[in-house]
């Protein structure tokens, strides 16, 4: 059996060709873990973001989100980009819900899921 080689196609996500099954390759993408703010201004009231998905060729809505950075944790990570992506910062420390593997078949990511209630707005320096 000829074995095809993984690709990296960018400095996060790589494509893993691994053999499966006699004269067959299973393929998956080896890609960056994510942290994911569910930010909740007032009572049933969510901080979200828009953007354009390539993939699905539309404006998104969705909670802000992003890689992790190597060396970085999953908690500093979803502060991080939290501020980024909406300008308002957590304070304190926020609660994990869980972390999910969001397509298992197909990508490596991993996505931690944090909350808050206590957010404030600031100004980008």
């Amino acid at each position: 059996m000829n074995y095809l080689k993984n690709i990296k196609l960018t400095n996060n996500i790589t494509l893993i060709n691994k053999p499966f099954k006699k004269k067959e390759y299973y393929h998956f993408l080896k890609t960056s873990d994510l942290s994911l703010v569910v930010a909740e201004i007032k009572k049933n009231v969510f901080v979200l973001v828009s953007q354009k998905r390539i993939p699905v060729n539309k404006i998104n809505y969705e909670f802000p989100s992003g890689m992790i950075d190597k060396g970085e944790n999953s908690i500093s990570a979803a502060c991080r980009e939290f501020y980024e992506e909406t300008g308002y910062k957590i304070l304190g420390r926020p609660k994990k819900l869980f972390t999910i593997n969001c397509e298992p078949g197909r990508l490596t990511t991993k996505i931690y899921c944090y909350y808050s209630n206590r957010i404030i707005k600031k100004k980008r320096t």
